[in-house]
């Protein structure tokens, strides 16, 4: 049809991400931050960290801390189960 305006749809693949959390601390000698553990489960990072701590600063490592970041790869139902992950996809972004 002549002078029809046609329109093209377009997918987009927009990645949902996730909240997940870190337990880091800084290395005294060099300053970096080191990755010690993680979990989508923020519960579980806070129980290493009161298990870890004190084992960390004994080693060397200061700032003993939680951190949090996005990540696009959705929780593993068979490690978290079904519930915490229905959660985590509804405060996915």
């Amino acid at each position: 049809m002549e002078g029809a305006i046609t329109h093209q749809h377009h997918t987009s693949h927009i990645m949902k991400s996730y909240k997940y959390y870190h337990l880091l601390a800084t290395d005294k000698v060099t300053g970096e931050d080191v990755i010690h553990f993680g979990s989508y489960d923020k519960s579980d990072v806070e129980v290493e960290k009161e298990n870890e701590q004190d084992q960390l600063k004994s080693e060397g490592y200061k700032k003993v801390r939680i951190a949090t970041t996005r990540i696009q790869q959705k929780p593993d139902v068979s490690v978290y189960g079904k519930a915490f992950c229905v959660e985590a996809e509804k405060s996915a972004i």
